[in-house]
């Protein structure tokens, strides 16, 4: 089927129902350019912010996720001190036993005075005096010799 105006001799059909007025047209067109410019300024501002507050929001979490390691970072000093401390007191005790262990291999007289003194032994014939201490807190007396030891 043919178009009416091919009838005619190629014609430009123009519909006179759809006319608007050049103003008109300039107006509305510059009132859509100017909601779509207000939505689009919107649209970026609102982006804008968000991107804003998700970047305070991550350096917050940071800075308090720094804030954590520091205070564990002290905690951890302060306790590495504490055990260098104690280690140091570890290491005299250590030093004194193995004087004390060197001596009871080595010093027969440490070794009777070690005797007399921690297990209440004394040689047959000698009298052991035993004095209470200044505390008034009894002391356990000591184990008489077993018979086969003699």
């Amino acid at each position: 089927m043919q178009n009416p105006s091919d009838a005619r001799g190629g014609g430009v059909v123009v519909c006179f129902s759809h006319f608007v007025p050049i103003v008109s047209l300039h107006a509305a067109s510059s009132r859509v350019y100017q909601e779509k410019r207000f939505f689009r300024v919107f649209y970026e501002r609102l982006i804008s912010s968000i991107y804003k507050l998700l970047l305070a929001g991550l350096l917050a979490y940071c800075l308090w996720y720094l804030w954590g390691l520091h205070q564990e970072h002290t905690r951890l000093l302060q306790h590495e001190d504490t055990l260098r401390a104690r280690l140091v007191t570890e290491q005299k005790v250590l030093r004194d036993m193995q004087r004390a262990v060197e001596r009871l291999r080595t010093d027969p007289a440490y070794v009777d005075m070690a005797i007399r003194r921690r297990l209440g032994y004394a040689r047959p014939g000698e009298l052991i005096f035993r004095f209470e201490s200044q505390d008034d807190t009894p002391r356990p007396p000591p184990a008489p010799p077993a018979a086969n030891d003699r």
